[in-house]
């Protein structure tokens, strides 16, 4: 029996449409990887992009402390009634051998500070004071005032109209039971009534408002 040869051009024709496939293939199966690819992407992305909450800042805005130097420290307290006989006499200012309750809190440091309002007000007072030194008085609504004194000087005048942190002026010295070379006298009147500093300072705004 007679072997029967291929022609010529069947071997490259056979060759040719087996790459073709072989390149299709390829092609197809490149294609799926892809498509479950962007899919799996797709689908974590929104894992992380659903259901987000915008961060929103919900902290109540405070009172600020009336400076912002490490090196003040508190030589009285506000006098307290109810508190305990320690803490009384923390409280207890002595001058021209009078024992008188403090008021308000007094500051001290050996470095001269700058004196910040404690809230947005309007001035509705400036004096000086043979005793306590010079004396400024902000408003911050008709149901509250705080007076700061013992300042070495004050910029502002009355009628000023008053950021909260916005500087008061520098501290200064008076003729109180004082630990230091330079103080602050504060006080808090609320309703018409001393409050302790100490307490005002953790009041939030909304609270001052009402």
């Amino acid at each position: 029996m007679k072997k029967r040869k291929l022609k010529g051009f069947v071997l490259p024709t056979a060759y040719v449409i087996g790459v073709t496939f072989l390149f299709l293939g390829i092609m197809y199966v490149g294609s799926n990887v892809v498509e479950n690819t962007l899919g799996d992407y797709k689908f974590v992305t929104g894992l992380f992009t659903e259901n987000l909450t915008p961060v929103v800042n919900t902290e109540e805005p405070k009172v600020s402390k009336p400076f912002n130097s490490d090196k003040v420290e508190i030589s009285k307290y506000f006098y307290d009634r109810d508190a305990d006989d320690t803490n009384k006499e923390s409280s207890i200012i002595y001058y021209e051998n009078t024992y008188m309750q403090n008021t308000g809190v007094l500051y001290s440091s050996d470095e001269q500070f700058d004196v910040l309002a404690t809230l947005p007000g309007t001035v509705t007072n400036i004096k000086d004071d043979n005793i306590l030194g010079k004396v400024v008085y902000v408003e911050y609504n008709t149901k509250l005032t705080v007076v700061y004194y013992s300042l070495e000087s004050t910029e502002l005048k009355v009628g000023d109209q008053i950021d909260q942190d916005t500087v008061i002026g520098k501290s200064g010295s008076n003729k109180l039971e004082n630990a230091k070379k330079y103080s602050l006298l504060i006080e808090v009147y609320k309703d018409g009534n001393l409050i302790n500093p100490l307490d005002f300072y953790e009041m939030n705004v909304d609270e001052l408002n009402n």
